[in-house]
């Protein structure tokens, strides 16, 4: 639009210049709207990079920290975050726990469906656990088929179940898909081990104990969630 207005000023000086019908206030008039069109430009082509270069670094800040396969947060992130709500917990004498998910079978599902649908499988799983979370969780891909769920100001007992009703979800839901022109349906079950800062020291014993009790769930039968505090019964 200033663009217009910069040739529409030239264009009236011009004209001005040519018919010598003109006071010179008028010829100075339009010499300053020139020059304010010009800067009016300058000035929008500025906004319009900054307002770019804004949005690029939101993006390149966005897939820094997530995961691009699944679109939840990333492991480096997690910890970082997991670093943090640690610190406010020891601050504000709040309890702590997170739930670390895995997908039962997953390398048999690969096997049989392929790397694709195992991808899907992933990515479907991360969704239904972001959806079945509450707004202060947090969500994070830690590993291969590991998800894990942070969730601050959560006693170790609400967090089992809140993980268990993720795992009732995820094992309700049918998974559906064309392969080489046919419909297919698979059931997905995961497992989860909960950690609490309760029974933990740092960030490395957090994340230890809610791997030892996924692996514990996984030996005991899959399809389950272990407590930080419920024993190994194999």
């Amino acid at each position: 639009m200033s663009i217009f207005f910069t040739i529409g000023y030239v264009l009236y000086i011009i004209s001005m210049l040519l018919s010598m019908s003109f006071q010179w206030h008028d010829l100075i008039v339009g010499i300053i709207f020139f020059f304010g069109a010009i800067f009016v430009w300058l000035s929008s082509k500025t906004t319009v990079r900054t307002i770019l270069d804004v949005r690029r670094i939101t993006k390149l800040k966005a897939e820094s920290i997530t995961d691009p396969l699944t679109g939840v947060f990333n492991r480096r992130y997690l910890m970082r975050r997991l670093k943090e709500e640690i610190e406010r917990s020891h601050r504000y004498k709040a309890p702590l726990s997170l739930a670390l998910f895995d997908i039962d079978n997953f390398k048999a599902i690969n096997d049989t469906y392929g790397h694709l649908i195992g991808d899907n499988v992933l990515t479907l799983i991360c969704a239904l656990i972001q959806e079945n979370i509450r707004k202060t969780d947090f969500v994070a891909r830690y590993g291969g088929e590991e998800i894990c769920v942070l969730m601050p100001d959560t006693k170790p007992s609400k967090a089992a179940h809140i993980a268990d009703r993720i795992r009732a979800k995820i094992q309700e839901t049918n998974i559906c898909f064309e392969q080489d022109g046919v419909q297919l349906q698979i059931n997905v079950t995961v497992s989860a081990g909960i950690a609490s800062l309760s029974t933990a020291n740092s960030l490395e014993e957090l994340i230890n104990q809610a791997d030892n009790n996924l692996y514990k769930a996984k030996r005991m039968g899959k399809n389950m969630v272990i407590g930080h505090n419920e024993p190994d019964h194999n």
